[in-house]
């Protein structure tokens, strides 16, 4: 995606690709930093996010988490 083009011009996918690649860029700067998770902390760390999101509403608000994760 270029840098040059607007945010207000983006698609919503273009968006979400965007926000997909920092978040990206963050497991692996945290991955440089502090060495691989275990399956069992993976495991963990994934059932508590299933149970954030469920507990969500169907309000439309997409769960955003302390560094906007977002599901899917």
């Amino acid at each position: 995606m270029p840098d040059d083009i607007p945010t207000s011009d983006w698609s919503e996918a273009e968006r979400q690709a965007g926000e997909l690649a920092a978040l990206i860029d963050a497991a692996a700067d945290d991955l440089e930093r502090n060495g691989p998770v275990s399956p069992d902390e993976l495991r963990r760390r994934l059932v508590a996010l299933e149970v954030e999101w469920a507990g969500e509403g169907t309000d439309g608000n997409v769960p955003g988490g302390e560094a906007g994760h977002r599901p899917r």
